[in-house]
């Protein structure tokens, strides 16, 4: 995460830029090294100024290629800047204090000036103000952000190569005054940013956590539901049961007495398969039986059988074949 945010500060592409009066020397620093070069002389005549003309050919090269210009860097020509080594010692601590007053006395006031070793000596640099602030708002005009600046290259072959390393490690030196003002801010919107992505997971995180947990209640309370609705149409259905069941109950307690009922019950025990019974009438005093048959003298077997079975001592009255 930390490196996401450092690289949404800064860019990972740096370029750096060296120009020798004829050429434009452009050394690209992404996920490796591409240098170029193209043909470039400053023209006097026109309106604008040298610095000016350099960074618009510089952007329309950039632009061209879809190279991304938030991190570049200029290595200045010799005689751009004043340089010397100082030969005395003093303490590390009064070293800027010592740069300051030299730079002012070479330069003026107000100078950009920067020190740094170099392949083992140490070495001073200052530029005028004002020659310093015409590179960096040439570039400003023409949408590049300038970062770093410097005369001091050593023995490098390629001095564009060279700055552009330096900016990407953030080494000396560098003409470019920082200003701690906003570097402190950048350092404490990050941490704020930080945070906020910190909280935002935490928040999103439990509203994800929330939703799970509410989805399985969800579909739990659905899977009760359910349960609960089978449940309710069984005992809706045994009570309808029981409701029929006691009407039949009382439809059969006033339509059939005991002994009618026993009497149905034996009567179809003695059935034959020869005889068809059409329809049994009972009433308080006699029981009309109807019935169909092929045979005759099945009818006097059943009559006599229906007399001893259901009721011994009626008196049979009629038979008609």
């Amino acid at each position: 995460m930390l490196d996401r945010l450092k690289n949404f500060f800064q860019d990972a592409e740096v370029i750096g830029f060296y120009f020798d009066d004829k050429k434009i020397f452009i050394s690209r620093l992404a996920d490796e090294i591409e240098n170029f070069e193209i043909d470039f002389e400053i023209d006097f005549e026109e309106k604008i100024s040298p610095a000016e003309q350099l960074a618009k050919k510089i952007f329309l090269f950039c632009n061209q290629h879809g190279w991304k210009t938030s991190k570049t860097a200029l290595c200045l020509r010799d005689g751009e800047t004043q340089i010397f080594q100082p030969n005395f010692n003093i303490p590390p601590e009064k070293i800027d204090s010592a740069l300051k007053t030299w730079a002012t006395a070479r330069v003026g006031e107000n100078a950009f000036y920067t020190s740094a070793e170099i392949e083992g000596e140490f070495f001073a640099e200052a530029m005028g103000k004002n020659s310093a602030e015409e590179y960096i708002n040439a570039w400003e005009n023409n949408s590049m952000n300038l970062i770093l600046m410097t005369g001091l290259s050593g023995n490098s072959p390629n001095k564009a190569s060279y700055v552009a390393q330096l900016a990407a490690e953030k080494k000396l030196p560098n003409l470019i005054p920082q200003n701690p003002v906003t570097d402190k801010l950048k350092k404490i919107f990050a941490l704020v940013l930080v945070i906020f992505i910190f909280f935002t997971a935490i928040f999103f995180g439990k509203i994800f956590y929330d939703y799970n947990i509410a989805q399985e209640n969800l579909e739990l309370a659905q899977k009760n539901f359910a349960a609960q609705s089978e449940i309710l149409n069984l005992q809706g259905e045994i009570e309808q049961n029981i409701s029929e069941m006691h009407a039949l109950n009382k439809l059969l307690e006033t339509q059939i007495s005991a002994n009618k009922l026993n009497m149905l019950i034996q009567l179809g025990r003695i059935s034959y398969s020869d005889i068809q019974l059409q329809r049994v009438i009972f009433s308080d005093n006699f029981a009309e039986i109807e019935g169909v048959t092929e045979k005759a003298a099945t009818i006097q077997s059943y009559l006599r059988k229906l007399k001893i079975k259901i009721a011994p001592s009626a008196k049979l009255e009629r038979a008609t074949a």
